[in-house]
């Protein structure tokens, strides 16, 4: 695909490639390139974004961040996108997002609670949000769930119960033998982000139980 100038007048999403928008008709295809600001997101982990006047849903994209993504589906009813840079953080973030998802610049230090894996490791997503923003995002997604489902009566969702505890909360893990980058060595960890095939060591897990850790 030949990559086009750049083009300014889409209302929220800006075109990184494409034909010219001001030709009448929608120059959105598969392969374009985008950058837009995420307004929402959609259960599970879909963060949705307006380009070309048409909603894209990007995953594990968080709302407030400005990113850059890949259309890969566009049917008549949805498009969807692949996550190719976080550009500026969600003003919702703590600690230093832009840098955890690239998984060569990931925080090593776990500052602010951020795993030295996230980014790379396919499990987590609101690391680098507080809980309670958390909180009111799986709440919103709810409430768009139940609302899609139940025409629109609410009268009966009592709300979110926060957990009490927001690390090594978790008593089940399934771990996957692979390596981590093509014919490297053998360890047991997590999916990497978006691969079926590479392994992302997860030694260090936040989110499980410290025993899971000693074992690994």
């Amino acid at each position: 695909m030949t990559a086009q100038p750049l083009f300014l007048s889409a209302p929220k999403g800006r075109a990184l490639t494409g034909e010219d928008p001001g030709s009448g008709r929608s120059s959105m295809k598969k392969g374009d390139e985008y950058e837009a600001r995420v307004e929402r997101m959609d259960f599970p982990d879909r963060g949705v974004c307006t380009a070309e006047e048409r909603e894209v849903f990007v995953k594990y994209a968080l709302p407030g961040q400005l990113i850059r993504f890949r259309i890969t589906k566009k049917k008549a009813g949805r498009v969807e996108g692949r996550l190719l840079e976080v550009l500026e953080s969600s003003p919702l973030e703590e600690g230093s997002p832009v840098e955890a998802h690239d998984p060569d610049q990931t925080e090593s230090d776990g500052s602010c609670g951020i795993c030295p894996n996230f980014g790379s490791c396919g499990s987590c997503l609101f690391q680098t949000l507080p809980y309670e923003e958390e909180l009111k995002i799986k709440e919103a997604q709810v409430r768009r769930l139940l609302r899609n489902a139940n025409g629109g009566d609410l009268s009966f969702f009592e709300g979110i119960i926060p957990s009490p505890a927001r690390y090594a909360y978790r008593n089940k893990m399934e771990y996957t033998f692979g390596d981590p980058y093509r014919d490297g060595p053998l360890v047991l960890g997590m999916h990497r982000r978006g691969s079926f095939y590479d392994i992302a060591d997860a030694g260090c897990c936040r989110i499980a139980d410290p025993d899971f850790g000693s074992i690994l």
